[in-house]
């Protein structure tokens, strides 16, 4: 696992904790040439961090400052040593906690660019998506991106959708404000 592009590009990554999925290089590279024109001076949220890989490319890609909430200590522990050694510490919030409970608390921080990475099939995506439209945690002109498994629907939130993507089976879907 590495940092694929910009200032950070080739940096190698602490690998994940055992149990955690990161996202496929192919997947990585796919999205990122997507949103490339979102980045410049974007405040991030990297949801479901695992390693952090999403929003550390985001910061390397020129993202002004990513938040990164995982719930499991482990993953946190990954994310803290990954922007240590990247030297990006000013630039990264570390929050262990679930995404329910941050996306609940009394956040006044909106996002210009929100990664949601959940594990596949144990977390109603759908339930996420709708939290931070109802506690406005994006920009007007922000964008939510997910990952999940090809099968997953997003009927409730179909009017947001701007692109679907998929790659094997993996599906990214783009919502904007």
């Amino acid at each position: 696992m590495q940092i694929h592009s910009g200032k950070y590009g080739g940096f190698k990554l602490k690998p994940p904790p055992k149990g955690i999925r990161p996202t496929s290089a192919r997947v990585k590279e796919s999205l990122f040439d997507i949103i490339q024109d979102r980045l410049k001076d974007a405040r991030v949220l990297d949801l479901f961090a695992g390693t952090g890989s999403l929003g550390l490319e985001a910061i390397s890609a020129g993202a002004s400052s990513c938040c990164f909430v995982d719930k499991t200590w482990k993953a946190i522990s990954t994310i803290k040593d990954n922007t240590e050694k990247l030297g990006v510490v000013d630039q990264s919030i570390l929050i262990n906690t679930s995404a329910k409970k941050f996306l609940k608390s009394d956040n006044v921080t909106k996002y210009d660019l929100i990664f949601l990475d959940p594990p596949y099939r144990r977390v109603n995506i759908n339930d996420i998506v709708a939290l931070i439209y109802q506690n406005n945690f994006v920009t007007d002109k922000g964008l939510i991106v997910v990952e999940s498994s090809e099968d997953v629907s997003f009927s409730t939130m179909s009017s947001k959708i701007a692109r679907q993507e998929k790659y094997g089976n993996t599906q990214l879907t783009f919502f904007l404000e």
